[in-house]
């Protein structure tokens, strides 16, 4: 019996979450992606193949060609949207073509965006060419205003810049609040997506602090009620805040109730970050957790589980980056129960890292012990070398 399944996958200090339901579409979500060179390279098996698996786990539709139903990218770092290019097909999809020798791209259905895909790179805004080519396919999409598989777009959250509410309509944009059960225009009965951020500029915020790309990450609480033949239900919530820093998650905890930030399954905020949850530098000896910032994080639910998407404390190179990791890592363990921190970098079996599988089922979330390994060699994931960190 198929099941909703949720996948982080193992690709460095970035960010890769399929979650595919059991719907009759199938439907396919990928919140953000990073999918490095060397992953890319045929002759080299050191890290794990992340889109030959996300392949794996997409529906051809009658025009012939994979797609995925939904892709949500929460910001432009390149380790979000490392590898767009190489593996999707952006433009018009009715003049779709593939190259001789590349993969086979996929169409992407739908695709969310906050309104950052409007700014331009600059010194202090800096965008890899995977980023500025998502960019220029969303504002195809907006313009286009064609809501058909290929075309479909979606502007998130309450910020606003410049002319926005001039430049995107009103028909494609969902602010704070909303909760979403359609993908690519079908309903899924028993599923939504609830828009949290990111968040409209604040009275006392300085524009330093704003044009942060990380204060423009996409903030959502995804839920799924499954059932089974005996009539018993279960309603699991995952969390995904991305690059969000501790401001953010302050305020968030201002403005929302304790259930709306509840979660069986989250996404640890900045690849585990001691930033999403200080004020202050981790190297610190007088470093403090932000008391509001923890209290909208600490909310799991009971079996629930914090997943850390970056390289495990032996592989990571960056001292005041471990140090931090490290610090934020015990914060997170005093949240859920023992065992329930899983890093993406790391491997219980002793092996190379898998992804890190859970299927939702009426009895609540059950971890996949034995996920298909695909793609991986005897090397160290540190080998990624590429996006580059970014802090």
């Amino acid at each position: 019996m198929a099941r909703t399944q949720v996948r982080y996958y193992p690709v460095g200090d970035g960010s890769m979450t399929l979650i595919k339901l059991d719907d009759a579409n199938k439907t396919t979500i990928l919140i953000d992606m990073c999918v490095s060179n060397a992953a890319d390279d045929k002759e080299n098996r050191d890290v794990y193949d992340a889109a030959k698996d996300l392949r794996q786990h997409l529906v051809k539709k009658g025009d012939g060609h994979l797609h995925l139903n939904l892709l949500i990218n929460s910001h432009g770092d390149d380790d979000h949207i490392h590898g767009l290019q190489n593996h999707f097909w952006l433009g018009d999809p009715l003049e779709y073509k593939n190259e001789e020798g590349e993969p086979e791209k996929i169409i992407i259905d739908e695709i969310w965006s906050s309104t950052r895909y409007r700014k331009y790179a600059t010194e202090n805004f800096p965008l890899g060419d995977d980023a500025k080519a998502l960019s220029k396919e969303i504002r195809r999409r907006v313009d286009a205003l064609d809501d058909s598989d290929g075309n479909y777009v979606r502007i998130v959250g309450d910020e606003l810049l410049d002319d926005d509410e001039d430049v995107i309509p009103t028909q494609v944009r969902y602010a704070r609040g909303s909760c979403v059960n359609t993908v690519a225009g079908k309903a899924i009965k028993d599923f939504s997506i609830k828009i949290l951020g990111p968040l409209k500029k604040e009275k006392d915020e300085d524009d330093e602090s704003f044009n942060d790309k990380n204060r423009g990450s996409i903030v959502i609480r995804v839920d799924r009620t499954v059932g089974d033949l005996w009539g018993k239900s279960c309603t699991m919530s995952l969390v995904f805040g991305d690059d969000t820093e501790v401001r953010t998650w302050e305020r968030l905890k201002e403005l929302g109730e304790r259930e709306e930030l509840a979660y069986d399954l989250l996404l640890a905020p900045h690849h585990c970050s001691w930033h999403s949850l200080s004020h202050d530098h981790a190297e610190d000896e007088d470093a403090a957790v932000s008391p509001s910032a923890k209290a909208a994080l600490n909310n799991a639910r009971k079996g629930a589980y914090i997943i850390l998407s970056c390289l495990s404390d032996e592989d990571e190179g960056d001292k005041k980056k471990k140090q931090g990791r490290m610090k934020a890592r015990t914060v997170y363990k005093g949240m859920v129960d023992d065992g329930h921190v899983l890093c993406t970098g790391e491997s219980s079996s002793g092996g190379k890292p898998c992804p890190i599988v859970f299927e939702l089922t009426a009895n609540g979330l059950s971890k996949v012990h034995n996920p298909l390994a695909v793609g991986i060699s005897g090397a160290s994931v540190a080998s990624i070398g590429e996006p580059q960190p970014h802090g």
